[in-house]
């Protein structure tokens, strides 16, 4: 079994192809999956598999951590996991010297087309802050690829990641090493900052009960 998640228009044979029910697209109108879900809420069989290409951002910080869990359980070891994302870094960087119109076009690919209530970019990765997280959740990175070029008139920079899972892990420990995550996104040691930790650690918690 493998998994090809937020499919949009380009169906992967021999993959279980997944994107949103039609009723949620507004612009791309033709979505040739297998099956239609919120793969936030959807089952997934055991597989060997799982890709996502340019759907990762689309979730929060908390969603984000519980997809990562979700498809480490799913994937049987030796399974892979390749996740394509906007380059943050490397978009960022194009922006330093972009014309007007080009820094429109790179931040249309920061923050997303914005055509439905799915098409926002809510969250950001480099390569290296996915890598780290991916590895800390108990991933082996084999690959990290990136695509694009930041002196193009469209910088559509891009990084892959392509993961390993390299053993099974109990559920608890494996909540527990990813809910220690939730500290990188602090900005100091203050009362709220204190308080925002709290609270993403609970709301990932409760995707677990």
């Amino acid at each position: 079994m493998r998994y090809h998640l937020g499919c949009g228009s380009i169906y992967l044979p021999g993959y279980v192809n997944v994107d949103f029910p039609m009723s949620n697209h507004t612009v791309n109108i033709d979505i040739p999956a297998d099956i239609y879900a919120d793969i936030l809420t959807m089952p997934l069989q055991r597989c060997q598999e799982i890709r996502s290409s340019h759907v990762f951002e689309h979730f929060n910080y908390v969603d984000s951590m519980y997809l990562l869990c979700k498809w480490y359980m799913s994937l049987e070891v030796g399974g892979m996991l390749r996740i394509n994302i906007p380059d943050v870094e490397q978009l960022s960087e194009a922006l330093k010297d972009a014309s007007v119109e080009k820094s429109f076009r790179i931040i249309r690919y920061l923050y997303g087309s914005h055509e439905d209530s799915w098409a926002y970019h809510i969250n950001g990765w480099t390569g290296k802050t996915l890598s780290y997280t991916l590895s800390s959740i108990g991933f082996l990175i084999k690959e990290v690829n990136k695509t694009g070029d930041i002196n193009s008139p469209y910088p559509n920079c891009s990084v892959e990641i392509i993961s390993e899972k390299k053993e099974e892990k109990d559920r608890s420990a494996l909540v527990c090493s990813t809910i220690e995550l939730f500290k990188l996104y602090k900005n100091g040691d203050t009362n709220f900052e204190n308080r925002l930790e709290s609270y993403f650690k609970d709301k990932f918690t409760e995707l677990f009960r």
